[in-house]
């Protein structure tokens, strides 16, 4: 095969990716957290050896970053909470 077959396969498969619909992620952030949610990330995060939740699910779940879901499972923000 020739250069230029190549190079003209590997931009038509470029293309095909490009036209290809996205799937749709509600937008992640602006979210307030309460200590009721707190309090359900920390027990279902805790249980995740049964239940195989991750911190990006947590996440996507209650619509905050995955490094908000982190800080509040490690206790760096929303300290223990009554």
């Amino acid at each position: 095969m020739t250069n230029s077959k190549r190079n003209l396969m590997a931009a038509m498969k470029k293309l095909s990716l490009a036209r290809r619909p996205r799937k749709h992620r509600p937008s992640i952030g602006g979210r307030k957290l309460t200590s009721q949610d707190v309090h359900e990330i920390r027990s279902r995060y805790a249980a995740r050896r049964f239940t195989k939740v991750t911190q990006a699910d947590l996440a996507y779940e209650f619509g905050v970053s995955p490094s908000t879901i982190n800080d509040v499972v490690h206790q760096k923000s929303w300290k223990p909470v009554g």
